[in-house]
Formats: structure tokens, C-alpha cells, sequence
């Protein structure tokens, strides 16, 4: 999906572009999920987002749990 304008983050993105980009997030995880048999989708918000975009991870594989945080 290449953007037509910006978007900061998740929270502001409005419902109908929302819509929109669920359906595109849910079409490639669902061929991660084919070719790995399991992945993470993840945003971040707030103080953990270090690039002031909305963008969002599809993740799959040794190592995806370096997204979640121990602590």
C-alpha cells in the first residue's frame, strides 16, 4: 500500500482508512502465515514510536519475540 498522505500514528488514523489498511495487513499475514505458519502484526504508539509515521510489522520467524518486552 503506498500513502496518499500522512498519518502519525494508530490513533489517528480515521475508520474508513483503518478499514482499509486491516484489509491489506490481513492479506499479507495471511501469506506469512501460509509460507511460516504463524507471524505478529505490531505498531507502536506514544513514547515507543520512534518513527513518527503509522507503519505497521508483520513479523514471522526465530526471533519475532524481540517485539515483546520482558520487563
Amino acid at each position: 500500500m503506498v500513502p496518499k498522505h500522512h498519518v502519525r500514528s494508530l490513533l489517528e488514523l480515521d475508520a474508513a482508512l483503518a478499514a482499509h489498511l486491516l484489509e491489506v495487513v490481513r492479506t499479507a499475514a495471511r501469506d506469512v502465515v501460509a509460507r511460516h505458519g504463524g507471524c505478529q502484526v505490531l505498531t507502536t504508539l506514544g513514547n515507543e514510536q520512534h518513527n513518527r509515521h503509522l507503519h505497521l510489522h508483520i513479523a514471522a520467524g526465530d526471533g519475532v519475540a524481540r517485539f515483546v518486552s520482558r520487563d
